[in-house]
C-alpha cells in the first residue's frame, strides 16, 4: 500500500467519513503512485546489475542535469541523442530511448531515491561512467556551469564517491572528452589510437611515433625534472605521446606528488581492479569500449608516473 494514499484516505475519513475515506484512498493513489514508484523504482528487480538498468540510470541522472540551470539548451540535447546512439545499438531501441528521455524530462525525480538503487545495483565501474555520461552533457557548451556542478555534486554524495575518486573520474573524463569519446563517433572506433587524434595531441609531430609503444618505453629510467630524476628529454616526448602530464598522471590514480612508490603501486592496482572491462560485461558493450578506454588512460598514467620516478 502506498503510504501517501493512506494517508489521504485518513483525510478524507476525517472530513467525509468511510465515504470520504474511499475518496481520498482512491485520489491518493491516483496522484502519488506515479512518482516515486514508477519513475524512481524502474529497475529489474530480477538481478543486481543489469544493461537495462544502467542505461535508465543514464536517461534519468542525464536528465536532472539538463533541468539543473532551468533552460534546455539543443547542444545538451544533442550530446544526450549521442549517447542513446552510442549505448543504443538499433534505430527503434534509439528512437524508443529518446521517446523515455522526453518522458523522464516532464516527470520529477528523487535523486537519492535513484542513487540508493544505484548502489545496490550496480558497481563502482558503472557508477564512474555514469559519472562521465553526466560531466558529457554538462561540458556540452564546453562549460561547467555552477548549478550544474552542484546537481553532479549532489549525485557524486549520494552515490558514496569520495572527492578523491571523483577527481579521478574527473581528470579521465577529460582526457576522454578532449579526444572525442562523447560525441557518438569516436567511441565506435575500435582502436583508440589513430591518425585523427592529432587534433589533440598536436605535438606529437616531434616525437618518433602517433601512438604509444608501451614496450619502447616501460624500461625508462628518464622522467621529468621534479626532483626524481636529471633528464627530462625522454619524458617530455612521452607525454607529448601519452597527452597525460605528471599531474594529470597522479590525479587519474588518486594519489598525491609525494605518495610513495608503494602507496602508488597500490593504488594502480586498486584502479585497474576496478576499471577491469569484464567488470563492466553486464553493462553492454558501449560500457564495455569505455571502461577499455578508462583502462587504457589509467595505464598511461601509471606508466608516466613510472618514468618521472624512475620505478621499474
Amino acid at each position: 500500500m502506498n503510504t501517501k494514499s493512506f494517508i489521504a484516505g485518513c483525510i478524507g475519513f476525517i472530513f467525509g467519513g468511510p465515504l470520504g475515506a474511499v475518496i481520498g484512498f482512491i485520489l491518493g493513489k491516483i496522484i502519488f503512485s506515479n512518482d516515486k514508484d514508477k519513475n524512481d523504482n524502474e529497475f529489474n528487480e530480477d538481478s543486481n546489475m543489469g544493461e537495462n538498468n544502467f542505461k535508465y540510470c543514464i536517461l534519468v541522472l542525464l536528465g536532472e542535469v539538463m533541468k539543473a540551470d532551468g533552460k534546455l539548451m539543443s547542444c545538451e540535447l544533442d550530446r544526450v541523442k549521442a549517447t542513446i546512439r552510442r549505448y543504443y545499438k538499433y534505430e527503434d531501441e534509439q528512437k524508443a530511448a529518446l521517446k523515455q528521455f522526453q518522458t523522464i524530462l516532464d516527470n520529477k525525480h528523487n535523486i537519492e531515491a535513484i542513487c540508493s538503487s544505484i548502489n545496490k545495483r550496480l558497481n563502482y565501474i558503472a557508477k564512474s561512467e555514469l559519472i562521465m555520461e553526466l560531466l558529457a552533457v554538462a561540458y556540452a557548451d564546453d562549460h561547467l556551469d555552477s548549478t550544474e556542478e552542484a546537481i553532479i555534486q549532489k549525485i557524486i554524495k549520494n552515490l558514496n564517491i569520495t572527492s578523491q575518486e571523483y577527481k579521478s573520474i574527473y581528470m579521465l573524463f577529460m582526457k576522454k572528452y578532449k579526444q572525442g569519446y562523447y560525441n557518438g563517433e569516436r567511441s565506435q572506433q575500435s582502436s583508440y589510437y589513430n591518425n585523427n587524434e592529432s587534433k589533440y595531441n598536436n605535438s606529437n609531430s616531434g616525437s618518433n611515433s602517433n601512438s604509444y609503444n608501451r614496450s619502447s618505453n616501460s624500461n625508462s629510467n628518464s622522467g621529468y625534472n621534479n626532483g626524481y630524476s636529471n633528464s627530462n628529454s625522454n619524458s617530455n616526448n612521452y607525454r607529448r605521446s601519452s597527452g597525460i602530464s605528471v599531474n594529470e598522471a597522479y590525479e587519474i590514480l588518486g594519489v598525491a606528488g609525494n605518495a610513495s612508490d608503494a602507496e602508488i603501486k597500490k593504488a594502480y592496482r586498486v584502479l585497474a581492479m576496478k576499471y577491469h572491462p569484464d567488470n563492466a560485461a553486464a553493462l553492454g558493450e558501449e560500457a564495455v569500449r569505455q571502461s577499455t578506454e578508462s583502462m587504457k588512460k589509467i595505464n598511461e598514467a601509471w606508466d608516466v608516473v613510472k618514468v618521472a620516478r624512475g620505478m621499474k
